[in-house]
């Protein structure tokens, strides 16, 4: 069923107000302004069930545009920590995106623009939505019979896509996956490196609690670089900061300023590294050893977890 242009513009309006909502964090309000522009494209004709979309007769463009709310449905879920319903959303729009590559692919005149730019379109949205499954699967702790299917077979699929972000994504959540259902006991380096997943965001208290990891590793801020070798540009690559080889007068004045804190995993790697350093420091330097960590963050939600894993780390410390 074709949809009026009428139609089409409402559902612009609404997708964007959506959008909106998104990104100020306001899920609930940015779900049912996606519900409503699906609702302004009119009824679809394969109905709740979207595995008869192939008995549809809407513009593959249409069908496009159902499939962008579905994931965009997904995200909602996802960031609310629905991750069953996220997963039904990602896999609709999957189903969706899916029946439209095979029809454009065998009917498309290679020197069609607008068809080679859906395609396009579509390809990039499967990827995403397969991602997110796999996340959900990950963080919903999915059950054992449903791994397979819900984890790793999304996975697998990116890491074989063709799109070299998405590869590498895929293969190092796989090896993370692997690791931790194995049970493996790993030296701290090896879980430093295979932890990072993908950045924490977190938007406010008034949601529930839920965690994604952070994309970059966990590095000391002392390890401003690696003494001895050079940089990708060819230039030298500052040195780190080793306690041992500190004036006095900078032991007791040390200072770090982390912008940008997010979940902190910096600085708990900085602690570690600052606390293997003083162990093998001599008594006098011990003595005088003083060090400040000043942490920013534009999000206070972030910053007040921070504190608190922080005062729990040094409540079981005294134990």
């Amino acid at each position: 069923m074709a949809s009026s242009k009428l139609d089409n513009d409402q559902y612009d309006k609404l997708k964007e107000k959506g959008n909106a909502f998104f990104q100020s964090a306001r899920y609930l309000e940015a779900a049912k302004n996606y519900i409503q522009a699906y609702q302004a494209l009119g009824p679809d004709d394969y109905g709740e069930d979207y595995r008869h979309v192939h008995k549809t007769k809407e513009a593959h463009a249409t069908v496009y545009k159902r499939a962008v709310i579905a994931s965009n449905m997904s995200n909602c879920e996802f960031e609310m920590g629905k991750y069953i319903t996220s997963t039904e959303a990602a896999r609709k729009c999957i189903f969706l995106v899916d029946y439209i590559l095979e029809k454009e692919a065998s009917a498309t005149d290679e020197d069609n623009d607008d068809s080679k730019s859906l395609l396009t379109k579509c390809r990039s949205l499967k990827l995403k939505n397969l991602l997110r499954r796999a996340r959900c699967g990950i963080y919903g702790s999915v059950k054992e019979e449903g791994f397979h299917k819900h984890v790793t077979e999304p996975l697998q699929i990116l890491s074989t896509c063709g799109d070299t972000a998405y590869e590498k994504r895929a293969n190092r959540m796989l090896d993370q996956v692997q690791l931790a259902r194995r049970g493996e006991t790993k030296n701290a380096h090896d879980w430093l490196e295979l932890t990072p997943i993908h950045r924490s965001s977190l938007y406010g208290s008034w949601m529930g609690e839920y965690y994604n990891y952070g994309h970059d590793n966990a590095t000391s801020a002392l390890e401003c670089g690696y003494i001895g070798k050079d940089s990708d540009d060819g230039e030298p690559a500052c040195e780190a900061i080793l306690l041992e080889n500190l004036p006095k007068k900078h032991l007791s004045n040390l200072s770090v300023l982390f912008g940008g804190v997010g979940d902190a995993r910096h600085v708990y790697a900085t602690l570690c590294d600052v606390n293997r350093q003083f162990q093998s420091l001599g008594e006098a330097k011990k003595k005088k050893f003083r060090m400040t960590m000043v942490l920013n963050d534009i999000n206070a939600t972030v910053l007040a977890r921070d504190l608190i894993m922080m005062a729990a780390l040094l409540r079981l410390g005294s134990l």
